[in-house]
Parts: structure tokens; sequence; C-alpha cells
């Protein structure tokens, strides 16, 4: 038996694959990254320019906090605290029954374990891999859901993932997931590019599942400081222009659009979408702007798709 199959059962790949990002947790509770920094903001005693990508913004409250004796490890536990608070909403509940098995969130909280089971109350990581800061492995397994929290989870407030310096680090570990033979746990694991090549279907890390399965990504602004995501997404795109990987999964984007027209910063994103393979999918937002009307025409298509 491989070290990585001790105890641990292997996940074969099946139906759809979810990316759910903090819109539906927005349309309920009305939270915020500019809202969270605020309530941040009173560890650096000092008032902040948000102007700044969101990353970099936690990277100055932490340094601003660190010379006032303030650990990072405080400001992490204080994250967590505000996370603690979400409830599933309705468009938890709906997402569930889009025939998708595997949801990937970039939340810290637990609504979609909630909708789930409506007692849940703990993360106990069954992936692989025990990590203690990233999330490549992370998962868990409710009632025939698989939930992989990739930027970590508030019950383990070090593995949330908010600074410039996580952010980067993480992409190094993906990227040599993905490219490059990987040790872990002392063990080496062949990279995932060959294992595609070789025909694995097991799902080892939500990595796995973006290149073996289709992936609808909604409620995730995708801003071009996610540089791990962006990075992900573009060598997916070069790999299917390159043909010399056996996946042909599609990956799917729903972007808002408002009367028709999307903003700048849409439009650049599209550009980008289209350079890489992505399908976008443009859904109107109603005129008294109802997110949950959008959320729910979002879900209807993916789960008829």
């Amino acid at each position: 038996m491989a070290w990585f199959d001790r105890g641990i059962p292997k996940s074969k790949v099946a139906g759809k694959v979810l990316l759910i990002g903090n819109g539906p947790n927005r349309l309920s509770h009305g939270h915020s990254w500019r809202e969270l920094l605020q309530a941040l903001q009173a560890f650096t005693g000092r008032d902040i320019n948000f102007k700044k990508p969101f990353p970099l913004l936690y990277e100055e409250v932490m340094l601003l906090s660190a010379s006032r004796k303030i650990p990072e490890a405080e400001i992490m536990r204080r994250v967590a605290e505000k996370v603690t608070e979400f409830e599933p909403t309705l468009i938890h509940q709906k997402l569930l029954a889009t025939g998708a098995n595997h949801i990937l969130t970039t939340n810290y909280d637990f609504s979609i374990q909630k909708a789930i089971d409506p007692n849940f109350n703990t993360f106990i990581n069954e992936g692989i891999i025990r990590e203690a800061r990233y999330s490549l492995f992370r998962k868990i397994n409710i009632d025939g859901y698989t939930v992989w929290p990739i930027h970590g989870s508030l019950n383990l407030p070090k593995t949330i993932m908010l600074g410039y310096d996580h952010y980067s680090g993480y992409l190094e570990r993906m990227r040599a997931y993905v490219t490059s033979a990987a040790v872990y746990q002392n063990k080496s694991l062949k990279s995932l590019m060959a294992r595609l090549n070789d025909g694995e279907k097991f799902v080892r890390s939500w990595l796995d599942l973006v290149f073996m399965r289709d992936v609808y990504i909604l409620g995730l602004t995708l801003d071009f400081v996610e540089i791990h995501l962006w990075w992900l997404l573009t060598y997916w795109g070069r790999k299917k222009i390159e043909r010399k990987f056996r996946f042909k999964n599609q990956i799917t984007y729903f972007m808002p659009e408002f009367k028709g027209r999307l903003n700048e910063p849409q439009k650049a994103q599209k550009d980008l979408f289209d350079a890489i393979g992505v399908s976008v999918k443009l859904v109107q937002v109603p005129d008294n702007k109802s997110w949950e009307t959008y959320y729910i025409s979002c879900l209807d298509q993916i789960s008829a798709g």
C-alpha cells in the first residue's frame, strides 16, 4: 500500500465541481473584505488607506500591529471570530442540488458544511496530508459531498490565507504539486501532470479537480491579486493549447452583468478568460440588484449543465 493511501480511502472523481467565493455570504450577512479590515484596524492604532490589494493591506495591518507587540496569531484569531458568525443562506442550500459533489471554497467559515449538516461545528481534516498552514489537501467528507476550504479553515486560524507572504508560499507549493515531483511527509509524489499522463483519475488534492472535471466558478470576484488562482487558470489554458495532456474538461466563470453592460475591470477580466479558454457566462443582475435572483439563475444553469 502506497504511503499516501494508508488508512485513507481514495476519492474517485465524479459529478461537477463548484468553486464558491464570498458572494453568497455577502447576500445575507453583508460581509466584505473592507469591513473585515475596518475591524482589524484597531490593532494598528492608526487609520489605514484601503486603496491597496487586500493581501498587501493585511501585511500593513500585520506589520503595524507587530510594532505594537501584537502577534499575528492574535489578528488571525480575530478574523476567525468574525467569520464564526456566518450561517447558511438559501443559496448555500440551493448549490447542494446542482449535482456537484466536490465543493471548493475560498471562505473560511462553515456555511457550506452547515448547509449539508445543520449540526456541523468543527472541521476535521480528512486530506491525505495533515497540513499545518497551507490547504492543497485540506478537505472534509459530509453526507456524499467533499468540501475543500482552499484558503484555510476558521478553527485553525494559522491556515487562514490573508497576507501576501501566505499567497506567495501557497503558489510555490501549488506549482510544485502540479509541475514537478514533490516531497510530503518525507515521501515523494509524482507531479499532477505526470499522473494525468499516466491516466490517473483519483483525487488527492483540489488541484486535481481543476484538470479532471468541469468546474463552475460562482460568487468569486477573482481580482488579479489572486495570483495563485490566476497562475492555475493560465497554466490550465497553456496545457490545453499545447495539447500535451489528456484532459478535456471545461471551466466556467459566472460574471454578473448590469443593464447589459460590463465595467472596465470586468472587460479586462473577460478578455483574459477568453484567451485562457475559460467559458464566461454573463448573467443579468436585476435592476433592483437582487443578488439572490442572480445566484439562483446561475445555479439553475449549473444544474441544467
